[in-house]
């Protein structure tokens, strides 16, 4: 819709709504069930209940499939992924009908975003603050100073996933013990210095010139949470 101020405002309130959101419904499927037959619970609050118990089953049984040395792990695991992804999808449309009877849920469930001018108001003087965002095959820069604000998209996710996968497939390499780090530590080096380089050039390269202040405070969004920034 243009690039004026009030555009950047708009689409910036989006990211931090979707964001709090994100994280509330984290919490929600990971967080430990509580009684099904609390005192106004409704029916589909205990439908809620059911699924986390459910789904807090299938992720004990990945955690335990992940220690496991079998090599029948890997399928298996796929076979539990895909029952938490639909069991998750349904919790996620349960929590949405809850009626506001249920408190204990329904005030969990709103996502509660800082306005842009409190953000602004508890940034320190000379700072910039970075927020990355995806948006489908879309990685975005929010830049926020005291005064300023741009959203800037700069890569794709899938460049930035391909180059993660890289160096994370480095970085295991130091799993096989202290005789292998020893003879190849050069070389492991100098392959992740090279997949670290390609990510700035993918996430802070185009966005250099606009870092301005004595601190910089970066905010990741997805699968960023793994680079080391």
């Amino acid at each position: 819709q243009g690039e004026g101020t009030e555009q950047a405002e708009e689409a910036f309130g989006y990211v931090e709504q979707s964001k709090s959101r994100s994280l509330v419904e984290l919490i929600l499927r990971r967080a430990p069930p509580t009684p099904a037959d609390a005192p106004g619970r409704s029916g589909l609050a205990k439908n809620v209940h059911t699924l986390r118990e459910e789904l807090n089953w299938y992720y004990h049984r990945i955690d335990l499939e992940q220690l496991s040395q079998q090599e029948q792990s890997a399928q298996r695991i796929g076979q539990l992924q895909e029952q938490i992804l639909a069991r998750e999808k349904e919790l996620l449309h349960a929590l949405r009908q809850l009626p506001p009877s249920d408190a204990e849920y329904a005030s969990l469930y709103l996502p509660a975003s800082l306005p842009l001018e409190a953000i602004r108001a508890a940034l320190p003087p000379d700072t910039t603050l970075l927020e990355y965002f995806f948006v489908s095959e879309r990685v975005f820069a929010c830049l926020l100073t005291q005064d300023s604000l741009e959203v800037i998209p700069i890569t794709l996710t899938s460049r930035v996933n391909r180059i993660l996968q890289m160096l994370q497939f480095q970085l295991a390499k130091f799993r096989l013990g202290t005789e292998y780090i020893g003879t190849f530590h050069q070389s492991l080096l100098r392959s992740a210095q090279t997949h670290l380089q390609e990510l700035y050039e993918e996430l802070i390269a185009p966005i250099r010139d606009r870092l301005h202040g004595s601190q910089l405070i970066v905010v990741p969004h997805a699968t960023l949470h793994q680079v080391p920034f």
